[in-house]
């Protein structure tokens, strides 16, 4: 079995002689989907590269009627290359559905171009079977080939397809903002050296501004991320500034689920304070239900909104305060 490098050693002793050895690496378990899809992909691409040369063949031999045999064959393997530049291009955009959503269809278009040479040769020689039959080599590895792209391109649900959208546009901007960047010092670089053969005195150079890579109106990233960071045992109230401004459900749903994992939360009105302090925009309702649903504990909206003013109850059995009558100002008796 191989070693792990950099794995941390143990003692190990024989003969009562103890030195430190590094364990080796486990060895993993078989699996036999990941086999099959590994021969899988490995079929289709040699399906791909027969298909490459039954179509360039066929394209040539067709274009070779009219221009040298050189020329008509590198000009044929345009056809089949084109769509499967597309097909790469779809397993870049394998998380994001709108960008692949153009090279799938010029795939298509591609593949309808190759399929249409291959028929028209056969055409040219007396046979239409074999130029219906050789089309159809490309398209079965075209259907094959988009069939294992939708395998390995797993959706990403609404919520999180949108904060990975958001994700990509800001590594986007600060790529655009790099290179912005570097080409102006590098034209700075470049006017310095020109102004220096002249014998020009240098210019003093002017403030560069600095761009942020998000709109100023919109935050460049959210408040809490959507791995919800851990809350240290004690501490659930400390994230109530930062939660407070959170709109996301999913990550309001994170926010309870830490502030009410907390064992120093035992008693109802703990939980209460927990719920309003991570979530202070519910109503008294809804913190109710959050903590029923994870808690199991039944607690009334009003004793949630007691808790949340401040308002102590009155004992048990003892009568609340009489108030003054309207318009009087006392309560001895008429008489006085």
């Amino acid at each position: 079995m191989k070693t792990r490098p950099g794995a941390g050693q143990v003692p190990y002793a024989i003969g009562g002689k103890v030195h430190m050895v590094t364990p080796p690496a486990p060895k993993l378990p078989r699996n036999a989907d990941r086999a099959l899809l590994r021969a899988i992909t490995a079929a289709a691409a040699l399906m791909l590269a027969a298909c490459i040369v039954w179509a360039t063949v066929n394209g040539g031999e067709l274009l070779s009627r009219m221009v040298p045999e050189w020329a008509s064959y590198t000009a044929a393997a345009v056809f089949d290359g084109a769509w499967m530049i597309c097909l790469g291009l779809e397993w870049v955009a394998r998380h994001h559905p709108q960008q692949a959503r153009a090279p799938q269809v010029a795939g298509w278009v591609f593949l309808a171009v190759s399929m249409a040479a291959v028929v028209e040769n056969g055409r040219v020689h007396g046979s239409w079977a074999v130029g219906i039959v050789g089309a159809g080599v490309s398209a079965i590895v075209k259907v094959v080939w988009t069939l294992l792209l939708r395998h390995y391109a797993t959706p990403l649900d609404p919520m999180t397809q949108q904060w990975v959208d958001r994700e990509r546009a800001q590594l986007a901007a600060e790529r655009g903002l790099l290179q912005v960047e570097t080409d102006t010092l590098h034209a700075r670089a470049y006017l310095a050296g020109q102004r220096a053969a002249l014998g020009l005195a240098e210019q003093p150079h002017r403030p560069v501004p600095q761009l942020d890579a998000a709109p100023a109106a919109e935050p460049a990233t959210p408040a809490v991320a959507p791995a919800a960071t851990p809350v240290v045992a004690g501490h659930a109230y400390g994230a109530a500034p930062a939660a407070a401004q959170v709109e996301d459900p999913v990550q309001l749903a994170r926010i309870i689920d830490a502030a009410l994992a907390d064992e120093s939360v035992k008693t109802k009105s703990d939980m209460v304070r927990a719920v309003v302090t991570a979530a202070p925009r519910l109503s008294a309702q809804q913190i109710a239900d959050e903590i029923a649903k994870r808690r199991d504990v039944q607690i009334a909206a009003s004793y949630v909104r007691t808790i949340r003013t401040g308002r102590a109850k009155p004992p048990a059995g003892q009568p609340a305060p009489e108030q003054p009558a309207p318009g009087r100002g006392h309560t001895a008796g008429p008489y006085l």
